[in-house]
């Protein structure tokens, strides 16, 4: 589940919308630069054991367009297992998604709010745990 919560108005820290992601363990998430997409980061029963009903291979990242204070979905895609963050580029067309069992970044591409794999991989050394960019000038 996504909260919209509103700390510009009073009261401050109004909750003014929420969206359910479709998949379990939201693990993270991140805003574009330009605040117009919210990319959710989820295990999706990726960590779960392999003879548990709800376990997948992969987990999901889940694009939403933030219009105002509402969540829109307009794409998904399948990731790495146990994925845990994502940042996007400083013009908010490029996602990083981090894969801790693969020991990669996976490259996605925001075409016409969908989510576009590039088929690029960084990899990491060790399981990629946190990320962040710079969005400073």
């Amino acid at each position: 589940m996504l909260t919209v919560i509103d700390i510009g108005n009073d009261p401050a820290g109004k909750i003014v919308g929420t969206v359910d992601t479709g998949y379990e363990a939201l693990e993270g998430m991140t805003m574009s630069p330009n605040g117009r997409w919210v990319a959710a980061v989820l295990h999706a029963g990726s960590t779960r054991p392999k003879d548990a009903p709800q376990y997948r291979t992969n987990g999901m990242v889940v694009l939403y367009r933030l219009e105002g204070t509402k969540l829109t979905k307009t794409s998904e895609a399948p990731i790495g297992a146990w994925s845990r963050g994502a940042a996007f580029s400083k013009d908010g067309v490029t996602l990083v998604v981090q894969s801790m069992v693969q020991h990669d970044l996976m490259v996605f591409r925001v075409e016409y709010a969908k989510l576009v794999d590039t088929g690029q991989t960084i990899d990491v050394v060790g399981g990629a745990a946190a990320i962040r960019t710079s969005t400073g000038p």
